[in-house]
């Protein structure tokens, strides 16, 4: 009593929003992490840090993509479905399909769980800027920003909902033989989820940095195979 899509698309660039460094989480919620950019910015600025020193310390802010067990750089599948809320919820679905935001919420799922970024010629790049953020004292500091990316890459994935009509159908009270079914029963076809999934992508954007104008997809295939 679900229903099934198959969903590919194409990316023309998709951003990692994995912290490269296990312990950079931790760094973050230190203030004395900013201090140390600008201490790298001087040791850069007089050529005094080896190669490998500004390797140690720029993965500490690099962000970059998980990965499956084949080592392919991948999106996690809860990243696809929160765009596809935000999507939805942008477009006004939400107040206009009564029960729609509760199914995709809770009654969806995107599997696999890591989706692989696929392309047979694809490899990570790197882009390191320089960013200017505020310290908690108020103070203008300047920090590095490193982030791996990758360019016109697939992926595909399959979503599946509940099919409310088809519980309904199957348990729902019966009159003349025939079970009474909700008219306002929420129900994902493959013509709203193709348009909310085509919103994401113009719109939204999937992967990190999307308020920077990244991860903006394709539509390839959709199809319905349950």
């Amino acid at each position: 009593m679900n229903k099934v899509f198959e969903v590919k698309l194409k990316l023309a660039r998709v951003d990692g929003g994995i912290p490269a460094d296990p312990n950079v989480v931790v760094d973050w919620l230190n203030a004395n992490g900013l201090q140390d950019d600008e201490e790298l910015a001087a040791s850069i600025a007089a050529k005094t840090i080896s190669e490998e020193d500004l390797e140690a310390k720029l993965r500490k802010v690099t962000t970059t993509f998980m990965q499956d067990e084949q080592g392919r750089p991948c999106l996690e599948s809860r990243v696809i479905k929160a765009t596809l809320l935000n999507a939805a919820n942008t477009m006004g679905l939400f107040g206009t399909i009564p029960g729609l935001q509760e199914l995709l919420r809770k009654g969806s799922e995107v599997r696999p769980a890591l989706i692989p970024l696929v392309d047979s010629i694809a490899s990570l790049k790197t882009q390191t800027k320089v960013v200017h953020v505020t310290s908690p004292q108020g103070k203008p500091v300047s920090g590095f920003k490193r982030v791996r990316y990758l360019e016109d890459v697939t992926i595909s994935f399959r979503f599946t909902t509940t099919d409310r009509v088809a519980i309904a159908q199957k348990f729902g009270t019966k009159k003349d033989g025939k079970a009474a079914i909700p008219r306002k029963a929420a129900l994902v076809t493959k013509e709203l989820l193709e348009a909310i999934i085509v919103y994401a992508g113009v719109y939204i954007g999937f992967g990190a940095n999307r308020s920077q104008g990244v991860g903006k997809a394709e539509l390839l295939e959709l199809n319905e195979i349950v």
